[in-house]
């Protein structure tokens, strides 16, 4: 046993979030001056250890550490891998301990105890809950420089964590991998119940290669009151939830499992340079990137979803390839969940470092997402599916390249909402490019409303007679406002009776609309259509149009920019996604190198 302060403990635990000034550390590893030559021995040890100070288990690397099933209870504990021998000065390759060959986790964490992993490789692990840690109790769980990798388990195959009268904190900081582990049920990565709350906020951080054979969560698997909180940029280029599979959600999978608070799925960049992506994910059924479920009655609890500043990209899934908001039939109503995409406030509602985007055109998009089943074959689905009593709030979002039945499916025949705001609200969108079998936005069943303002919809491929389309009265709404629909060949709405209200739109198809002076029949002049810069050219229709409101558009630049050589028809708002920024001193249509200046 060693006691260390200073520079040598710093040495130590260098990847730790906070420096202690002494600790205690007990050392592993086959050689004479070892202080224990199995990891259970060390614990133990640490156990009987009456020291106040931080305790600390030095794993060498000089002697295999395979069929390892490790039970820690009721300690705080930081296991640190490297060392190529005990005392050595010099550290190598992570530590790498093996269940391969044993029964259960291979780290089971029980009681009120808190955890750090550093540097070690943690794999092959074969459990009920949880492969490689399983966490029953209350406390936190800190893993640096880790890599979870081969484990499988029913549930959590790399990690489970549940609550037993608390809450558990789980962090996964730098150089954290969580790779190739199996869930047979839900959670292929990890899985969650009770409140227990992850964080995933550091540089180079990856949850990918996962899967959930059967259920939900190819990366993560959540019941609410859980939260999972998602700020890391990622790994190494690398999505920070990337190619995981699973049933329903591959990338990240909400359920509500009882008790009185909602599941929060949080989602936010902390590098300003790169997105929070959720990116090639593929579930067999519901949910690319995202399946969100909220089965009580009356919404005691929902699991919900705020991103801001996020990409989801190259997802597949047979229905909501991006997103899927489900429900639950409950005995009195449906319950449904809730999605807010750039809301008007922040995600980051701890103070976990929130930036925006400084680069346009790379976060927040909603691009190439599939709609097939399992075995790779086209299906009818919708990039987005709000499901009965679900809510979608869609702002600054991006959607190209798209593939599919709909971009926006929303199932009607709503419980709850008594009808005080829209089911479905899109602000500031725009669709581009992609190619849908039928309507982009379909609205099924009574009582759904919709209210779509400042959107562009620039040329897709729809395989159908209108944009747009509701299959009945049943108290269904939309507001169109503010917009551009340019979609050559189709007609822009379906609407049998519904309650409708447009105002200030530039549509290649006026004559499903009302007919008033502020709804515009024309085709928009862009920037560079064939290059995908569906910025309005100074000279476009659709420039100049609306009242002056106030706001910001798609790229966070403010709204009613009023161009001098442009005659104001309304005022100096420009309609759809973008506004004009500039003064053109030239009066060609495309003046983007105009006087040097850039759009």
């Amino acid at each position: 046993m060693r006691v260390l302060g200073g520079l040598g403990l710093a040495l130590l635990v260098a990847a730790a979030s906070a420096p202690v000034s002494a600790s205690v550390t007990w050392t592993v590893g086959a050689g004479a001056d070892c202080d224990a030559h199995t990891i259970q021995d060390a614990v133990n040890l640490a156990a009987q250890s009456q020291t106040t100070e931080a305790k600390f288990i030095e794993i060498a690397s000089d002697q295999d550490y395979s069929a390892q099933s490790i039970h820690v209870a009721n300690q705080s504990l930081g296991f640190v891998g490297g060392p190529l021998f005990c005392d050595s000065l010099f550290t190598g390759d992570p530590t790498v301990i093996s269940g391969d060959g044993a029964s259960g986790p291979v780290f089971s964490i029980t009681g009120a105890s808190s955890i750090d992993f550093y540097h070690l490789e943690i794999r092959d692990g074969t459990a009920s809950d949880g492969g490689g840690i399983d966490f029953v109790g209350n406390g936190s769980l800190a893993l640096t420089d880790v890599l979870l990798d081969f484990n499988n388990a029913t549930n959590g195959g790399a990690i489970s964590a549940s609550t037993s009268g608390g809450t558990i904190d789980i962090f996964l900081n730098e150089e954290t991998l969580i790779l190739r582990n199996t869930a047979q049920a839900s959670g292929g990565g990890i899985a969650l119940a009770g409140e227990t709350y992850l964080y995933a906020v550091k540089n180079d951080t990856l949850i990918g290669y996962n899967r959930a054979v059967s259920g939900y969560g190819g990366g993560i698997f959540a019941l609410t009151p859980g939260q999972v909180t998602i700020g890391s940029p990622g790994y190494h280029g690398l999505p920070v939830l990337f190619d995981n599979n699973a049933v329903n959600g591959g990338g990240i999978a909400m359920i509500s499992g009882g008790g009185d608070d909602n599941g929060n799925v949080r989602l936010f960049t902390t590098d300003a340079s790169t997105p929070v992506s959720i990116s090639g994910n593929i579930a067999s059924s519901y949910g690319g990137a995202i399946y969100l479920r909220s089965e009580e009655d009356l919404a005691a609890q929902t699991a919900q979803l705020c991103a801001q500043d996020v990409d989801f990209n190259d997802n597949a899934a047979v229905q909501g390839t991006a997103l899927a908001l489900d429900t639950g039939s409950g005995s009195i109503v449906d319950s449904g969940s809730f999605a807010d995409i750039n809301p008007d406030g922040s995600c980051d509602n701890e103070g976990l470092g929130a930036v925006h985007c400084s680069v346009t055109g790379t976060c927040n998009q909603m691009s190439r997402n599939i709609a097939q089943d399992s075995n790779g074959q086209p299906t009818d689905g919708a990039t987005v599916l709000v499901g009965t009593s679900s809510t979608l709030n869609l702002r600054r979002m991006e959607m190209h390249g798209n593939t599919g039945g709909y971009f926006i499916l929303a199932i009607g025949d709503n419980d709850s909402g008594f009808g005080l705001f829209p089911r479905t609200r899109l602000l500031n969108c725009l669709t581009g490019a992609n190619a849908f079998n039928h309507e982009l936005i379909r609205i099924e069943g009574d009582d759904n409303d919709i209210g779509i303002t400042q959107c562009t919809f620039a040329p897709d491929i729809i395989n159908s007679t209108h944009v747009i389309h509701f299959d009945n009265s049943g108290g269904n709404s939309l507001v169109l406002a503010e917009s551009i629909v340019d979609e050559p060949g189709t007609l822009t709405l379906s609407s049998p009776g519904i309650a409708l209200t447009a105002r200030d739109i530039l549509a290649y198809d006026a004559s499903t609309l009302p007919s008033a002076p502020d709804i515009v029949q024309g085709e928009p002049t862009y920037v560079d259509l064939a290059n995908g810069n569906y910025r309005l050219a100074p000279t476009s229709p659709g420039v100049d149009f609306s009242a002056a409101g106030g706001g910001t558009d798609i790229d966070g630049h403010p709204r009613d920019v009023d161009l001098p050589q442009t005659p104001n028809f309304l005022g100096p708002r420009d309609l759809g996604a973008y506004e004009t920024q500039r003064t053109f001193a030239c009066s060609v249509a495309d003046t983007i190198y105009c006087n040097g200046f850039e759009n």
